[in-house]
């Protein structure tokens, strides 16, 4: 299976990824697998903040934006999760830099209508300021 490898540009606007994901739509027909690893929850500042106490508890917040974020990729509400740090009082906090974040922009351009969407690790954010959700599409 071909694999390669995207660089993120950091400064690029979120629309710029998911036009990205759209303009390489083509390579999925050709059998080409990809993924965009990254974590829709990522405030590595706070968690940090937590993790070097050797404290694992949430700050409360981390379910809400998850279940938010699964409502909007199962309604395909591509423009609010384009507009993450806009579209959801907590979009800031949840995901203060894009890293980590974009990955899930290109695998929505890539996205069809009629593909299924998967959920194949689902669970209750467990880390402070972050989240697991992981899906496949198509």
């Amino acid at each position: 299976i071909p694999v390669f490898q995207l660089s993120i540009d950091y400064y690029a606007k979120p629309e710029y990824h998911y036009e990205l994901g759209k303009q390489l739509k083509s390579l999925r027909n050709k059998g080409v697998l990809i993924i965009g690893s990254g974590a829709l929850i990522h405030n590595l500042q706070l968690a940090g903040q937590k993790m070097r106490k050797n404290d694992m508890t949430l700050y409360g917040w981390e379910a809400e934006y998850d279940a938010w974020l699964k409502q909007q990729i199962n309604a395909r509400n591509f423009a609010n999760l384009i507009n993450y740090q806009n579209s959801h009082k907590l979009g800031k906090l949840a995901a203060p830099t894009p890293d980590h974040y974009v990955p899930l922009l290109y695998s929505l351009g890539l996205t069809d209508s009629s593909d299924e969407i998967k959920y194949f690790y689902e669970a209750e954010p467990t880390i402070p300021a972050f989240s697991e959700r992981s899906f496949i599409i198509g």
